[in-house]
Order: C-alpha cells, then sequence, then structure tokens
C-alpha cells in the first residue's frame, strides 16, 4: 500500500500509562442498562460518551453512569474542555454532542482528543450494543496493545454490517470486509496520523488508512446485541451507500498503489459503475423470504441513486480530507503539549 504524503507523528509521553475505554451512545439507554452490568473494566477508566439529543435520554444515561461508576461526558462536559482548550481548528474533526445529525466519526475524533488530553497511552473504542457479559476480554486487549498497535475484535452474534451487507449475507454472499470500530483497541501514546471521516464506513476507512491496509490483528471475540437492520431502511440506506462508495474507492485506489487516483473523477465512475453491478446483483440473488420484499426495495432505490451519482462529490471528498490531515497534525501536536487529568 502507497502510503499518503504525510509528516511522522510525534510521541506523546505519558508517565501515568492512563488506559481509557470509551463507550459511545446515543439516545439508546436501554441498551447501556443491558450492556454496563457485564463490563467487567476498571470504571474509574471508563468514559461513557453520550451523543444523546433527547434530555431524557441524557439524565437517564447520567444516572446509569452514577449506579456503575463510570465517568459521564455528554454536552455540557464536552463544552468546558472545549472552551478550556481555545482550539478553534478542533471544529473541523469534532461536532457538539447532542446534535441531531449521526455524528460517530466526530465523536470517535473527540475520543482521541479525550485520551491526549488525559495522556492515555492505550485506548479502546466501544459500541453501546457491545456485551462482554463479564468477559475480561477488554483487559486482555490491553495486555495485547504491548505488542500491537491495534486490537480488534470478531463480531458475533449480530455482525456490524450495512443493509445491503445484511442482505449478501443473507444469499451467503461474502464481501469485501476489514475490522470493525464496534470494539477496537489502539495504543494511542502516537497520536493517529489520520483522523475520523464524518461519514459511513469511517472506522473501516481510518482504520485501514491508519493500518497502512494491513490486516488488524484481531484474536478476540465480542457479542453485539441482536436487532432488526431493516428497520427504516430507507432513511439510512442512502446514508450508508455514500460511505460504502468511500470505502470502495479508497481500497481500489490502495489495490492499485495510487492514492492520487482519488482526486482523480475516472477513478470514482469506475468505482460507482462497479458498485451498480453489485447494487443490481441483489435481484437475481436467492434470499429468504423475509428478506426478499425489502431486497428488491433497497436494489431499486439504490439503482435510482446511482444512476443519478456523479464522481465530484466524492474527487471533493478526498481533496478536502487531504487538505485537512496538516491542521489534524498540528491539533492533535497541541494536544499532546496541554493534556490535563479530569
Amino acid at each position: 500500500m502507497q502510503n499518503i504524503d504525510h509528516k511522522a507523528p510525534m510521541i506523546c509521553v505519558s508517565a501515568a500509562g492512563t488506559d481509557l475505554l470509551v463507550i459511545f451512545t446515543k439516545d439508546r439507554p436501554d441498551r447501556l442498562r443491558r450492556i454496563l452490568p457485564g463490563l467487567a473494566f476498571p470504571t474509574e477508566n471508563v468514559i461513557l460518551l453520550d451523543d444523546s439529543h433527547r434530555n431524557e435520554n441524557r439524565l437517564e444515561n447520567i444516572q446509569l453512569a452514577e449506579m456503575f461508576n463510570l465517568n459521564y461526558h455528554g454536552k455540557y462536559e464536552q463544552q468546558s474542555v472545549l472552551g478550556r482548550l481555545l482550539l478553534p481548528d478542533l471544529q473541523n474533526f469534532v461536532g457538539a454532542l447532542g446534535s441531531v445529525p449521526w455524528g460517530l466519526g466526530f465523536n470517535r475524533n473527540y475520543a482521541l482528543v479525550l485520551a491526549s488530553l488525559q495522556k492515555a497511552t492505550k485506548l479502546i473504542m466501544m459500541d453501546d450494543d457491545v456485551d462482554l457479559e463479564g468477559s475480561p476480554v477488554a483487559t486482555d486487549v490491553l495486555r495485547l496493545l504491548d505488542a500491537n498497535r491495534f486490537v480488534g475484535a470478531k463480531i458475533e452474534q449480530m455482525p456490524d454490517d450495512s443493509i445491503v451487507g445484511h442482505i449478501h449475507r443473507g444469499a451467503h454472499v461474502v464481501q469485501k470486509r476489514y475490522a470493525s470500530g464496534t470494539f477496537l483497541g489502539l495504543q494511542i501514546d502516537r497520536p493517529p496520523v489520520n483522523f475520523f471521516v464524518n461519514h459511513y464506513n469511517e472506522d473501516w476507512i481510518w482504520l485501514f488508512l491508519e493500518n497502512y491496509g494491513r490486516p488488524v490483528f484481531s484474536p478476540v471475540s465480542v457479542k453485539q446485541l441482536v436487532f432488526n437492520p431493516f428497520v427504516n431502511w430507507k432513511d439510512k440506506v442512502l446514508f450508508q451507500e455514500y460511505g460504502e462508495i468511500l470505502w470502495e474507492g479508497v481500497t481500489a485506489a490502495s489495490e492499485r498503489g495510487q492514492f492520487s487516483l482519488l482526486e482523480n473523477c475516472d477513478h470514482w465512475r469506475i468505482v460507482i459503475s462497479d458498485r451498480r453491478q453489485d447494487i443490481d446483483a441483489i435481484g437475481s440473488m436467492e434470499l429468504p423470504g423475509h428478506i426478499l420484499p425489502i431486497a428488491h426495495g433497497v436494489r431499486s432505490h439504490l439503482l435510482n441513486y446511482l444512476d443519478k451519482a456523479t464522481c465530484e462529490p466524492f474527487v471533493r471528498f478526498w481533496k478536502e480530507y487531504l487538505e485537512l490531515l496538516p491542521i489534524w497534525h498540528r491539533v492533535m501536536e497541541h494536544l499532546c503539549s496541554q493534556g490535563w487529568s479530569e
């Protein structure tokens, strides 16, 4: 894999060697009630990062954090941190907690900010629907991070996938996948070179770039709570599709060893055309009866989108990403020098 042209990151030395686990949640206290009893991790090192929009959910999450002795961090705590930093460039990478739109990419960047401020050396990111069931897997991941920059996990029970991905699974069609951010450990003493984009597949894209396209060591397994991936599919599938095209474009450019292709419209036209063929093929898949009508609806919806899709937004995405990279590096260097203990 050809490296993106960037400078090497500085090392952010930590005398304390803090280990952090950050749980991302947004308006889902019902899931937190299910997973927190089995967390099995030192609670003083756990941050509950609450992006909830509804006030009643924030209040319930605060109560759950108090019940399990976690460090609650929501919209007001974030305002306090950002007010102390006085770092306007952060607005390129971090959104306001409690906003209505999806913001998981921004929230992952903010977790990196908090880890840097607390001089953490190891960080585990975890979604609010991962049930550790009392297993010491988080502690095991921290130990494995002594010798590995990243430690991923196999997601069992409910695969971490898009709506189209679950349709493919129903037909037993294998798609190209990468390590998930659903449960991921990383060394954080060296600030990440790349930042999370605030689009679907932000975890795959970030980890692929950060790990130079290499397979991620994933020796452990965790369970994701079961849910119906097809609920409100019309509201989700176009949002997911943009991220799917980004993922396909980045990996295709990497396979050819030319990230410069991502600034080329012809590259994205090929990616969009290939994606259209994949979506069109859904019409000939053998699928279980309960999936079939949804699959046909998804196919029709996405073909209409892809027939109108142009290369320009994707070229613009990559150019903006490259323009923001040096700003991200300056932000992380500043944070390395500013850390405090909350």
